[in-house]
């Protein structure tokens, strides 16, 4: 299993600058590679964050999983 990191940014940026199929991150061919893939998405709290804010829960986020031939 080989694992690399995609992309590395804060989830604003993210949810920003990756939506659509144009501005996508990652690349996968099923053709020539095997027909499924795991992704992992890790989060951190950046260091200043106040412990009142663990266990939060984010809702303004979504991912879209899109495949062009």
């Amino acid at each position: 299993v080989s694992t690399a990191t995609i992309v590395s940014k804060t989830l604003f940026d993210f949810n920003a600058q990756n939506n659509g199929y144009g501005t996508g991150v990652g690349t996968w061919d099923p053709v020539s590679t095997p027909e499924s893939k795991t992704y992992r998405i890790t989060l951190a709290l950046q260091a200043g964050t106040p412990n009142s804010q663990q266990g939060k829960t984010v809702t303004a986020l979504g991912f879209t999983w899109e495949v062009q031939s």
